[in-house]
């Protein structure tokens, strides 16, 4: 009877665990709209975040079942959630944030103020986000510039001071998710024959990052 939930970042997490326990167990989710930072055992957030979820075929009833006591349990224990119509629009728009602003600040170096200002870095961010579009479409999610720009705009009003948790990992020396960012939009765009070279130039950098350490 066990439901199973990914709260990783990326588009890859649920596809591995599918693998494993069946796609009858498995729901997808992302978490979003938190605010957490890590500094040695210490993690601080102003905001608990949301879980959009969803599953992977509309018309499974186990999944249905599942996607319903699973979102009970949630407002049992008052975590707040949501479940949009296109759960894989959901996780892919993510995508295009986490692509963009983590790794942009990460090579760089920088807080969400780089980022904010016109220049090389945020450039970079916005063609990240544009390769991220144009491999999502290729795997069947309806994105256009319209979901860049709505995530821009929230990146944008974050703190200038803060940092995604790329930079987090990499100030802190520990092992990032560039596997689940670059490395999946990599991958596929091999696959679909799409050009990423912004995201293999991010990719190339925050590996040799991780192995100066």
């Amino acid at each position: 009877d066990t439901a199973i939930i990914s709260v990783l970042n990326g588009v890859t997490s649920e596809e591995v665990l599918a693998e494993r326990f069946g796609w009858d167990r498995v729901l997808l989710c992302v978490a979003q709209q938190m605010d957490s930072r890590k500094v040695g055992p210490v993690v601080t957030a102003g905001c608990v975040g949301v879980l959009a979820l969803g599953v992977r075929d509309g018309e499974s009833p186990v999944q249905q079942a599942n996607l319903s006591r699973v979102t009970a349990w949630l407002s049992a224990i008052d975590q707040p959630f949501i479940c949009p119509e296109d759960i894989r629009h959901q996780l892919w728009g993510k995508l295009i944030c986490n692509v963009g602003v983590n790794q942009a600040c990460a090579v760089y170096d920088c807080c969400f103020d780089g980022i904010h200002a016109p220049g090389e870095a945020r450039e970079a961010m916005i063609g990240a986000m544009g390769e991220v579009v144009a491999v999502g479409r290729a795997e069947g999610v309806d994105l256009t510039d319209a979901d860049v720009a709505y995530w821009l705009d929230i990146i944008d009003h974050l703190n200038p001071a803060g940092m995604p948790s790329l930079r987090q990992d990499v100030l802190a020396r520990r092992p990032t998710e560039v596997e689940l960012f670059s490395g999946t939009i990599n991958r596929l765009g091999v696959a679909h024959g799409i050009p990423t070279p912004v995201n293999e130039r991010f990719y190339a950098a925050i590996k040799a990052l991780e192995a100066s350490w």
